[in-house]
């Protein structure tokens, strides 16, 4: 009732601002895009409604490719008022994790703590996204999404751009879907966003519409006010107490990531897997996912020659029974072969991690 009635009062009071001052506070955004695929930058930019490509770039030419992006983003018509780095799917990695449903609030850093042992990499070495893939009350759990991409991917890029360099924007985001670019935003340095000055103006104005009108009501419906704050302090009491018993459900979420940083710590052979796994596997092949359940280790990627992999991995001291989990199939994107295999830990790195 109490949010209903402030929506409505807020629309009210937005009418009251005239439509020419309305008019003036919009304004076109520019958005320039910059696609990575492997060692080839492709370079695009959308104004106005349309989208328009400027060019394709190597990624291994040193100086001339900063020179020559620079060069093609002197073409956009406007200063861009965003920089989106898109990723495509064989330079990132994805994967869903389960977390206690009291993390929702704090997502970014309870998978922060945990992201060593989702992902190949240290936690200086990656940028992460995360998100909800589905919540389930009933088990007090909830299903995350993950997607970390190498740091070095993302700064080759950005020096490309010069100094000084832009900003990441707000960790916002959706899962990609297969096969579909990741996207990154970041704000070009000494821009801000374009709702800044209608924000500013929009609030000077309806602050000065509402204090007159709460003087009003005040004065009009004192009674009614009176409740509305009583239900308000119950309402902060509640959210008070739920506060701080999160608080004390992420205090035992940071003891169990310690708990798994001394268990990695007391487990050599796994990372002594990890090493292996990553020397046998050939240039032509990427992971886009890894699992580890148990004894079980689950590889998801794209490789010019996925039949090789059988036998790479069955000579590992550290797998056994390599089996392919389901048909190999053709990556139109790659025009590589996608597999996805299984493979059993031996028995020196089962025993040393159980």
């Amino acid at each position: 009732m109490r949010h209903a009635f402030f929506n409505w009062w807020f629309g009210q009071l937005r009418e009251l601002v005239p439509e020419s001052l309305r008019a003036r506070m919009r304004r076109e955004l520019c958005a320039v895009f910059l696609e990575v695929e492997r060692e080839v930058l492709t370079v695009r930019y959308a104004h106005r409604n349309r989208e328009k490509s400027l060019g394709i770039l190597p990624l291994d030419s040193g100086d001339t490719t900063g020179e020559r992006l620079r060069g093609l983003l002197g073409q956009v018509p406007s200063q861009p008022d965003r920089i989106v780095i898109r990723l495509s799917p064989e330079l990132y990695l994805q994967r869903e994790v389960e977390l206690p449903l009291a993390t929702e609030e704090n997502l970014y850093e309870s998978i922060g703590y945990q992201i060593e042992q989702l992902t190949p990499f240290s936690a200086d070495q990656v940028e992460y996204l995360c998100g909800i893939e589905e919540r389930m009350p009933e088990s007090k759990k909830l299903l995350a999404w993950v997607v970390a991409a190498p740091r070095k991917q993302l700064d080759r890029v950005l020096r490309l751009l010069g100094e000084p360099a832009p900003t990441p924007v707000a960790k916002v985001h959706k899962a990609p879907s297969e096969n579909e670019f990741l996207e990154l935003p970041y704000r070009p340095f000494g821009r801000s966003d374009s709702s800044g000055l209608k924000t500013t103006l929009a609030l000077g104005v309806t602050l000065v519409l509402a204090l007159g009108l709460a003087g009003y009501l005040h004065v009009q419906n004192q009674q009614l006010i009176h409740e509305q704050l009583e239900t308000a302090l119950q309402e902060v009491r509640g959210e008070a107490a739920e506060a701080a018993a999160l608080r004390e459900q992420i205090e035992k979420i940071k003891m169990q990531a310690r708990q798994l940083q001394a268990y990695r710590a007391q487990t050599p052979q796994l990372v002594a897997m990890w090493d292996d796994l990553t020397r046998r596997l050939d240039d032509d092949t990427w992971l886009q996912r890894l699992d580890l359940r148990n004894d079980t280790l689950v590889l998801h990627g794209v490789s010019g020659n996925a039949a090789t992999l059988i036998e790479q991995l069955e000579a590992s001291p550290h797998l056994k029974n390599v089996r392919f989990t389901s048909s190999v199939t053709r990556d139109r994107a790659t025009s590589k072969e996608r597999f996805s295999l299984s493979a059993s830990l031996a028995a020196s790195v089962d025993n040393d991690a159980s």
